[in-house]
């Protein structure tokens, strides 16, 4: 993704985008970790208790272009 190409607009709606993504991944991420958590007390290990590990990735890479993208803007005076 090449930020410097792409239009001052094109960048803010990515922006608007990639931060309602991040944090509703974050809020799934979360529900999962408690749930998991609580299920893991009355069942032992189940498989869910792995998607946390899974989806944690995802939301570090969309934080990571977010910032990025906040750079490109603000290096643009917007």
């Amino acid at each position: 993704m090449n930020l410097s190409e792409q239009s001052t607009a094109q960048l803010q709606k990515t922006e608007k985008v990639l931060k309602g993504a991040s944090i509703g991944l974050g809020v799934v991420l979360l529900a999962i970790i408690i749930l998991s958590i609580v299920m893991w007390g009355k069942k032992g290990t189940i498989t869910m208790n792995i998607m946390p590990v899974v989806l944690l990735p995802i939301l570090i890479l969309n934080i990571t272009n977010l910032k990025k993208i906040r750079e490109e803007l603000k290096s643009r005076g917007v």
